[in-house]
């Protein structure tokens, strides 16, 4: 956690990656991440990702999200050889057992396949 933190102070708007948003508290080991391949800015009015998130939860799961890092933060990811993480559990996204990704848009398509 403290990596993650010392290259935040590196980037253009921290505030993307740190979860400051109300009514949203960390999930207990989440098991599912859901991507929405651009930045945080954008997907955060995905209506689509916050029904299909509420419909897990409602369910049992425990679920985070991820969005497409800014170029300043992938650079800084990739120098450090550090996986991109979670939204609210700041869990590598490599380590959930199922990720979800919204590909509402052709042009997402090309962050996947960084």
């Amino acid at each position: 956690m403290d990596e993650l933190e010392s290259i935040l102070d590196q980037v253009q708007n921290p505030s993307r990656y740190t979860n400051h948003e109300l009514h949203t508290t960390p999930p207990q080991r989440p098991e599912i991440v859901l991507c929405y391949p651009d930045l945080y800015e954008n997907g955060m009015s995905n209506l689509g990702l916050h029904i299909i998130r509420h419909i897990l939860i409602t369910h049992g799961y425990n679920v985070d999200r991820v969005y497409a890092p800014g170029s300043d933060l992938e650079n800084l990811l990739t120098r450090n050889k550090i996986c991109l993480f979670s939204l609210e559990s700041k869990y590598p996204v490599n380590t959930f057992a199922m990720l979800g990704i919204s590909l509402l848009l052709l042009y997402g398509c090309t962050f996947l396949l960084a």
